[in-house]
């Protein structure tokens, strides 16, 4: 990836919620998009970093600084929302 240019704006949310370790069943719920939708946005993000697997796409992602921070308003509600419907389920 040479620029974030590169990436759509869609493509740049899946990698952040992928850096969050959101599952991509999770994100298509959660974005309403198909989980089909989802595995193109991934593969279109390993082939557009040159990556390996998804492992290395983080890995690259860090590295040219393209993650949001983990902090942002966005990904602490996704993140909290997914980590509270998960504890709900695992009480009831």
């Amino acid at each position: 990836m040479k620029t974030k240019k590169l990436l759509t704006n869609r493509e740049r949310e899946i990698l952040n919620l992928i850096s969050l370790g959101i599952s991509s069943n999770e994100m298509a719920n959660q974005l309403g998009i198909s989980i089909e939708t989802i595995k193109t946005h991934r593969k279109n993000l390993i082939l557009k970093a040159g990556a390996r697997n998804v492992a290395n796409l983080i890995r690259i992602a860090f590295e040219k600084n393209l993650l949001q921070n983990n902090n942002s308003y966005k990904s602490q509600t996704f993140a909290t929302s997914f980590q509270k419907e998960n504890a709900l389920a695992i009480v009831a």
